[in-house]
């Protein structure tokens, strides 16, 4: 017999809340618009702003306070957002008037490994300049805290929407470091605990697995570890990204231990209170001080203020005010997305959470008292049950309120996170814990060694449990395009909720449910046979593997280095494909084949002319186990049409063998659905000997898929103006050992007016038609 369930009182919405919405929309839209904001004449700027408090003082005149606390959020915010932008805009003109020699550079962010070396954010000064921030690339790490002094260049940013991003977050320019000249470390307090971090992160790298970079990311907060074992990307697909960065649920564990440790001490509970704010902060800094777990210890501390003055707390209201302050002071984290996803996650939980488990229980009747059992055993029952009911109704809330900021900068939507949660809350709790305990037995290596064994197990179950997890079918859904309207739609749905707030009888779930199901079954159908058309270059490390897809037709061209391409398949949702081109014989083309067996239907697989006698026997068995039958070749003119689509085989004219980068298929491929049209070229590992031997048959394109992964001598700059690609894409894997992309290819390119893009930084690149354009879409 289940008990009955009662809806929850409707939340109360804190003034702060709606000052804070007023904020970040304001903030956003200006700094969306900054250019646009900077050629506004001044005199209109303060005429506006007078305006807005000569109204704030009618709306108090006549008692009016949340108008006058909302416009007075508009003015704060206003002026906060000139400021930046007038700032970023003074900081560019002094840094272009100076060489960065000239300029000492303070770490404020952990580097991340990117295409051209490791990225940083640093915070540039000299004598006589105004301050500002930059992005600092180099090809070694640089470490929070520490001052640098350098040789380099500057490049400032371009009006795209990575440059529009960069300066919307108070960043002017990238700087890139040729050689450093003087590096000096952090001092005082800060210096004392970044020189423990370092000791303990050089303890922990000892061992250089996926659990240990994970033990690594989230305890001590450095994402390198996690990025070279690709668990970034993991965690990213299962939906629980929000784990491994540092925020509030670190900053529980830490509260937890500390009043473990201080349970039997002779302290007020005021004073242990303290003891916990002044050790959670400590780990804040430890962990570099990053944006969300600076917010909650805020909320902490003004939690505990609260406390002492006898004064009860309101989560909500602190969250709002914490987040307005932090939103007031710097304008630029509106921009940045861990602010927004964090401060949406943290409100949702507190408006909606209590009403999501009354939803869930609703949906499914709580299990009550079973007969025959004992009392003791229903009542562990009960709570383990109660602990995975809240554990699932914070997560769907969560990811609810989060979906819209996700679609519009991801273009996915994860379906496994709420299970992912359920089942890697427990062991993640763990391994928070048991890290930090090894952090500080680092001096102890006997005890340090024990606890991070323990982390290990835990991490590697975490882990085991997500790659299963991400294996399922339809995991995530892939939804491009998706614009700013979504926030706006969302945060009207959120408005009519909490005015509505619905009773939820057990009458409506039996519609709601079997709708979900043909939801379900419709996003089935449509992903299988009304695929968009599109060409996607995908992520598989450092080999190639192209996807051409329209409704339920698709052909890929190469299939990866081995255990690189099932994931990236299935994230897009395809079951079968009609052909595989191998465009050459080399691993990392054909690795990937034997992943489809069993998995993905294969019609047929084609090789070039004279290559089918020239493959290994082990190739051979996996082409005939994956398709059913032997390869077939392709000889130069041969002809490929799948719904829009049309791919040519041009390269190579003559019968090759297949095992040389020169013997690589090239396919001139056109897309033409009535308006929408575009041309590209995608050549497998064929370089500019190649493309001169076709260039003129080729003429102007649209999208190159550019040689070789990018090498040196995959182009030359008369090649490239004669093609003139608009984009330029390239599939490499990270910190491969031969330097792909060259930098060489990308200034080419660059030069002759294409985008470049690249596997290795931004994931799989899909690219669309629209009517008068072509549209592209990153993974991240």
């Amino acid at each position: 017999m289940s008990e009955e369930v009662h809806k929850p009182a409707r939340p109360y919405i804190p003034e702060t809340l709606y000052a804070l919405i007023v904020v970040i929309t304001t903030e956003r839209i200006c700094l969306r618009y900054q250019s646009e904001l900077l050629s506004v004449p001044r005199w209109i700027i303060v005429s506006a702003t007078i305006g807005l408090v000569l109204l704030a003082a009618l709306s108090w005149r006549y008692h009016q306070h949340l108008v006058t606390l909302l416009l007075v959020s508009g003015i704060a915010s206003l002026s906060a957002a000139y400021l930046l932008v007038a700032s970023v805009a003074d900081f560019s003109s002094a840094l272009a008037a100076k060489a960065p020699s000239a300029w000492t550079f303070e770490i404020t962010r952990d580097s991340t490994k990117g295409t051209y070396g490791y990225r940083c954010r640093a915070r540039a000064r000299s004598e006589g300049s105004p301050d500002g921030e930059v992005w600092l690339t180099s090809d070694m790490p640089f470490e929070n805290g520490e001052t640098v002094h350098l040789i380099g260049r500057t490049k400032f940013f371009e009006d795209d929407d990575y440059g529009r991003r960069s300066r919307a977050q108070g960043v002017a320019a990238t700087v890139r470091c040729v050689n450093v000249t003087d590096r000096e470390r952090p001092h005082g307090l800060r210096g004392l605990v970044f020189g423990f971090r370092k000791r303990v992160v050089s303890a922990f790298e000892k061992s250089d697995t996926p659990e240990r970079s994970l033990v690594i990311g989230s305890v001590a907060g450095i994402e390198i570890p996690l990025e070279r074992n690709g668990l970034d990307e993991l965690f990213a697909a299962c939906g629980v990204s929000h784990l491994v960065a540092v925020s509030g649920g670190h900053l529980v564990v830490v509260a937890g231990v500390i009043a473990a440790l201080l349970e039997d001490a002779r302290l007020s509970k005021v004073h242990k209170m303290v003891i916990g704010l002044i050790a959670s902060g400590l780990f804040v800094l430890f962990c570099g001080a990053p944006v969300s777990a600076l917010r909650a210890w805020c909320m902490s501390a003004i939690a505990l203020m609260g406390e002492i003055l006898g004064r009860r707390s309101h989560s909500l209201s602190s969250v709002s005010f914490v987040a307005l302050c932090f939103a007031l002071v710097d304008s630029g984290v509106t921009a940045q997305l861990g602010y927004l996803l964090s401060v949406s996650a943290v409100v949702g939980l507190c408006l909606f959470s209590s009403y999501s488990l009354y939803l869930l229980d609703r949906l499914v009747p709580r299990i009550g008292y079973i007969r025959r059992f004992s009392p003791r055993f229903n009542r562990s029952l009960r709570w383990i049950e109660s602990e995975v009911r809240a554990t699932l109704a914070s997560t769907l809330t969560a990811q609810a309120v989060t979906v819209p900021i996700c679609l519009e900068t991801f273009g996915t939507l994860s379906l496994i996170a709420p299970v992912a949660n359920i089942l890697i809350t427990l062991p993640f709790t763990v391994l928070i814990a048991l890290g930090m305990l090894a952090a500080c037995f680092v001096p102890f290596p006997a005890l340090s060694s024990l606890a991070l064994r323990g982390a290990d197990g835990a991490a590697g179950f975490a882990v085991w449990v997500l790659d299963g997890l991400k294996r399922v079918p339809y995991a995530s859904l892939e939804i491009q395009g998706v614009g700013v309207w979504i926030e706006l739609v969302a945060l009207a749905a959120f408005i009519l909720l909490i005015v509505l707030w619905p009773t939820m009888h057990a009458h409506v779930w039996r519609r709601v449910v079997p709708a979900l199901c043909l939801i379900v079954l419709a996003v089935m159908i449509r992903y299988r046979w009304f695929a968009p058309a599109r060409l996607v270059v995908l992520d598989v490390g450092q080999g190639d593997a192209i996807l051409v897809q329209e409704g339920p037709s698709a052909i890929l061209i190469d299939a990866g280095p081995q255990e690189s391409l099932l994931a990236p398949l299935e994230r897009l949702h395809v079951e079968h494909l009609d052909a595989v081109i191998l465009t050459h014989l080399h691993e990392d083309h054909t690795g990937g084949l034997a992943e489809l067996k069993g998995s993905i239907g294969v019609d047929q697989v084609y090789v070039a002319n004279g290559v089918k006698n020239h493959m290994s026997r082990q190739l051979q068995e996996t082409v005939q186990a994956v398709s059913g039958r032997e390869a077939q070749e392709l000889t130069t003119g041969a002809n490929l049409t799948e719904q829009h689509f049309h791919l040519k085989m041009v390269w190579p004219k003559q019968p090759v063998a297949g095992d040389e980068n020169g013997d690589s298929i090239e396919l001139l491929l056109e897309y033409q659905n009535g308006a929408a049209h575009y041309r590209g070229l995608l050549t497998g590992d064929a370089e500019e000997e190649q493309l001169a031997q076709i260039e003129q048959q080729v003429g102007d394109i649209d999208v190159l898929k550019v040689g070789h992964h990018g090498s040196e001598v995959s182009i030359n700059e008369e090649e490239a103006h004669r093609l003139s690609p608009e984009l330029a894409l390239d599939s490499a894997g990270e910190g491969n050992k031969y330097g792909h992309p060259a930098q060489e290819c990308v200034d080419t390119l660059e030069s002759a007016g294409a985008k470049f893009l690249c596997t290795k930084d931004v994931g799989s690149i899909t690219v669309k038609a629209n009517k008068d354009s072509i549209a592209v879409y990153t993974e991240r």
